[in-house]
């Protein structure tokens, strides 16, 4: 499940100590992503190198990631890599949008706050009403 606050962490270590994974899924920004600097690759491959990754060792799911690991079926082991990669994608989509979100409630007015004796709690208005709840 990913309320496990540590499969969230092995996903995000994992993109950022993986520079072929990050290009891969989070082209660098300006021009086209070419084939050349994905590695030639669809996202879908870089989100299955990120669910053995994640899945193969870890305790919960390692027993039922092993079955499509070993599985001899080409048809059918591409079918179960497609159902992980997808719950990665899933993961760091609903990722992206919650992470926006906060970004929103944080507003322009929050830029650059880094601790809350940087903000004046003494005035009214929406940042500091969500900052005090």
């Amino acid at each position: 499940s990913w309320a496990d606050p540590n499969l969230n962490t092995s996903l995000l270590n994992a993109i950022w100590g993986d520079t072929d994974i990050k290009q891969g899924l989070y082209p660098s920004p300006g021009g086209k992503m070419t084939a050349v600097k994905s590695g030639g690759n669809k996202k879908t491959v870089w989100q299955w190198k990120l669910a053995v990754l994640i899945f193969k060792d870890h305790p919960s799911y390692r027993e039922a990631f092993a079955l499509t690991l070993n599985m001899r079926n080409q048809r059918t082991a591409a079918k179960m890599q497609s159902a992980w990669a997808e719950k990665i994608k899933n993961r760091l989509k609903r990722m992206a949008t919650i992470a926006r979100q906060h970004i929103e409630t944080l507003g322009k007015t929050g830029e650059g706050i880094k601790h809350i004796e940087d903000v004046d709690l003494s005035r009214d208005n929406s940042f500091t009403n969500k900052w005090s709840t």
